[in-house]
């Protein structure tokens, strides 16, 4: 990174967090670009883009990297790579190929991994509990004082 020769825009720092020397350690690789790339579908929880590349390479997504969010490539999951430190990262094989993400959120609740919804919906279920056991305490009381 120190060289002054080097280029960002032909390279991308890729996190290999399966580096046995270190968790975080990044290593820089030559971006093989891609001939084209057409952003299909942007939302908050989802993004599909069509990549054509001749020699195959990394689609980097300009977004922050979170590890909720699930990449698939042509219909078949794909590991979601950290990039240049805070962004995210696809590898697209040579040809024409559909790179989807989707965004789940999860909650880590004693070592289990539960999605969004099931947690919402359990505190939901609490409350909507609670709120019945203080309509009966009440109306107990109102029957006692009447």
């Amino acid at each position: 990174l120190r060289d002054p020769a080097w280029n960002p825009r032909d390279s991308i720092l890729l996190d290999s967090l399966n580096a046995a020397s270190s968790p975080n350690k990044f290593e820089v690789t030559p971006s093989k670009v891609p001939t084209e790339v057409e952003l299909k579908t942007y939302t908050p929880n989802d993004i599909a883009v069509h990549v054509q590349s001749a020699q195959g390479g990394y689609l980097l997504i300009n977004d922050q990297f979170d590890p909720d969010w699930q990449a698939q490539v042509n219909g078949h999951p794909a590991e979601m790579l950290r990039a240049d430190f805070i962004l995210r990262a696809v590898a697209v094989p040579p040809g024409a190929s559909t790179v989807t993400l989707h965004y789940a959120a999860r909650y880590s609740l004693g070592g289990l991994k539960l999605p969004a919804v099931v947690v919402n919906d359990f505190s939901d279920l609490v409350m909507l509990g609670a709120w019945i056991v203080a309509g009966v305490v009440l109306l107990r009381r109102r029957k006692e004082q009447s």
